[in-house]
Parts: structure tokens; sequence; C-alpha cells
């Protein structure tokens, strides 16, 4: 590739959405609607996830059918592995690294070729306050696996997916990740990484 004649080249970011990183709620203002990255977000559907104020209690039940030679295990927040390749971008984002108690890790080793799925399922029991978690996906060296986030019921949720894939792996054939979910489900899904 040729640089272009004249070009200008900076390593500033095209856009504002992600310029900004941290693991701390207080290094993300309260949105009011008005900044260039929530413009576009109408920030009463969020249900007070990017406010002050912590919501109450929400409830959500997280299950995971593991494929074969694909492990899943809940984590703690103190596990090592966890943030390791991510770094919330935005106020919610935070709000959920900083809230949940405990992780969904699901791990496919090296040169694993998993035949069936795994499936996390997501169901929410009451729309009533605020769940919040947090997914890791680890895909060793030339492993192929697909992953399905399956998402039901209603709930306010605050989820970040952290996916760290080696060296010649992929998730699923076409290398992607499948999330589904109910037509009548009210869920929140945040950052995606």
């Amino acid at each position: 590739m040729t640089a272009l004649q004249g070009g200008v080249e900076s390593t500033a970011p095209v856009s504002r959405l992600h310029e900004h990183q941290s693991f701390s709620l207080d290094d993300f203002p309260v949105p009011t609607g008005r900044e260039e990255e929530w413009r576009f977000t109408p920030l009463r559907r969020l249900r007070g996830l990017h406010k002050d104020t912590s919501p109450a209690p929400g409830k959500v039940s997280v299950e995971v059918d593991a494929g074969p030679a694909v492990s899943a295990v809940r984590a703690p927040r103190s596990d090592r592995r966890l943030g390791a390749a991510f770094v919330p971008a935005d106020r919610v984002s935070a709000r959920a690294f900083a809230s949940f108690e405990e992780a969904i890790v699901i791990t496919i080793p090296a040169e694993t070729l998993a035949d069936e799925p795994t499936v996390v399922s997501v169901r929410g029991e009451s729309a009533e306050g605020a769940a919040f978690g947090h997914t890791l996906i680890e895909v060793g060296a030339n492993a192929r696996a697909a992953v399905v986030l399956d998402y039901s019921g209603s709930a306010t949720y605050a989820d970040n997916v952290e996916i760290v894939v080696g060296d010649g792996a992929a998730l699923s054939d076409e290398s992607e990740l499948m999330i589904r979910a109910e037509e009548d489900s009210e869920f929140l899904l945040f950052d995606l990484a």
C-alpha cells in the first residue's frame, strides 16, 4: 500500500465514540443526550443505567450449555482474566463492569473443532431494577467454535462481552458471534469487545 500524496497521517481517533476508556464510572460524565456520542440514544430507554444513582437490583438468570470440549465456568470478579482484553468506553459499560458479581468464562481450547454450538441463555425475570453481567469468551489458537448468546424475557441488563481469539482461531464458520433475542424481549446489551 502506498501513501497518498499530500495526505496527512494522524493517530487521532476518527470519532469520539471510543476515544476515552476507563474502568472507573467517575471518569465518564452523566450523559444529557446532547453529547455527540449519545445524541442518537433515547436516554429514557436506558432506565437509569447512565445516571449517578445505582438502580435497584434486577433479576436475570444465566445458563450455559457448553459444546463438547468447551468449558464454561462462573468466575469471581477478581479473576485476572476479566478485563485483560477489554476496557469500558462509556458510562453504562463502566457501570456494568463495576457492578457484576460473577462472570461467565467460556474457554475453547487450542485446536478444538467444536461440532455443536455453545449456547449462553440469558433470561430476564423482571424488568424492575437492573442486573449486570460479564461474559468472557476465550478461543485458543486454531480453534473453531460457535457461541450463541440467547436473550429472552424482560430485564434491564447491562453486560460486557469480552472476546479473546487466538492465532488462526474463529468463532463459527463465518467468524462471528451469534446473538438471538425473542421478538418481545426487552434487554439492554452493551459493549461487545
